[in-house]
């Protein structure tokens, strides 16, 4: 996970133990992933996205980050090989064709595929 958002995704991830784990987390602020990491159970804490896309424990990442880094965040998710999870919109429509075409030859080159799916939550 990409950004310390609380209470975010990490209660329902919690609720999905066995079949979900979080392996590391990263932040601008290392000292709030650090914090976020004890409070959750979460076993390490990356000096940003480049450190959590280099271990091979991370298949997935949850991109939080700002709309203003989403793009380039996500690209670099997707160009690294690992499934992308997002709540906000990949690009601005202008930028949209290049993160679908990143995608498209992500999942070709990989029997896995890669999934970009897209939440919107409304939590009252």
């Amino acid at each position: 996970m990409i950004a310390t958002a609380e209470p975010g995704y990490l209660p329902g991830l919690r609720r999905l133990r066995g079949r979900v784990e979080v392996t590391a987390i990263a932040s601008r602020t290392r000292s709030r992933a650090e914090r976020v990491a004890r409070d959750w159970d979460i076993p390490a804490v990356c000096d940003g996205l480049g450190a959590m896309l280099a271990r091979p424990d991370v298949d997935a990442v949850i991109n939080l980050t700002p709309i203003a880094a989403h793009y380039e965040t996500s690209l670099r998710i997707l160009s690294a090989g690992k499934h992308l999870v997002t709540e906000k919109p990949l690009a601005s429509a202008a930028r949209a064709q290049h993160v679908l075409e990143i995608m498209l030859a992500a999942q070709n080159a990989a029997a896995t595929g890669r999934t970009v799916p897209l939440t919107t939550t409304f939590e009252p």
